[in-house]
This record gives C-alpha cells, sequence and structure tokens, in this order.
C-alpha cells in the first residue's frame, strides 16, 4: 500500500529516528531490566511498519525527507526496511526480535561514511513502552 498514514506518522517519525540519531541514554536507563514481551506479540507490533511510507522531520536537527518502504524477508525471520532520502541517504535495515534475549534487535547498513567509518554499520537493541519502540545504540568493538 503506497501513501501517508497519518495516524502512524508520529509511530514511524520515531523508528526513523532510532535508526537515523545515536542514542544517548543515562546508566541506569541502560541497566534496567524491561518485561519479556511474547514473540507473537512482538512480531505483530512489527507487522504495523509494513508499507510504503513517505515523510518528512528532522534528524539531528537537520530536515529530513524520507522514502521508507517495510516488508517481511528471510521465513518472515525479520522486518527489512528500505530508506532512501531526496539528499541521497540510504540504509537497509533489519529489525527483529530476538525471543532468547527477550528484546529487539537492529542492524542498518548506510552510506553515510561522515562520521568516520569507512563501514557504516549500526547495531541497536531495546524493547517496546507500549506503543513506542525504544532503541539502545551498540559502540565499540564488543557491539557485534
Amino acid at each position: 500500500m503506497t501513501g501517508k498514514r497519518k495516524s502512524r506518522l508520529f509511530l514511524v517519525a520515531l523508528l526513523c529516528a532510532a535508526v537515523v540519531s545515536v542514542g544517548l541514554f543515562a546508566p541506569a536507563a541502560v541497566r534496567a531490566k524491561h518485561p519479556v514481551e511474547p514473540p507473537g506479540s512482538a512480531n505483530a507490533f512489527l507487522d504495523c511498519f509494513i508499507g510504503h511510507w513517505i515523510g518528512e522531520g528532522t534528524a539531528g536537527g537537520t530536515p529530513i525527507s524520507d522514502d521508507l518502504v517495510c516488508s517481511r524477508v528471510l521465513d518472515l525471520t525479520f522486518l527489512f526496511m528500505r530508506d532512501e532520502a531526496l539528499d541521497g541517504f540510504k540504509a537497509d535495515t533489519y529489525l527483529g526480535y530476538r525471543v532468547e534475549e527477550g528484546r529487539y534487535e537492529l542492524y542498518t547498513f548506510n552510506n553515510n561514511t561522515a562520521l568516520g567509518s569507512s563501514l557504516p554499520v549500526r547495531l541497536m537493541t531495546g524493547h517496546r513502552d507500549g506503543d513506542t519502540l525504544v532503541m539502545e545504540e551498540k559502540h565499540g568493538r564488543g557491539a557485534l
């Protein structure tokens, strides 16, 4: 389905912000344990993102305009997101729910080498807080 879905625009903006921006969290928030979500519920939540999304907003204070297509891939294991901004930014992102850890995991590969990495790959883990997906970015050698 193609088109603007204003009722879910805020949810999509939050997901894009988690993918595009660097997560900065207080140490206490990072250590907090969150309730484990049943896999069926987690996957149903991810399925809400399936579709073609067109949106505008900001990332780090910079205006952005994105075209985002989300679908299930690899035997429905991952939500695949293809993000293409009008300014040339592109990202392929895989988001899934790891039952053993009781958490969401996001792996994104993009063409933004501006932050100094010759291989722009990001890893985030997270949990759900109601209808919000809260993601934390992992840094350093142990991130993967």
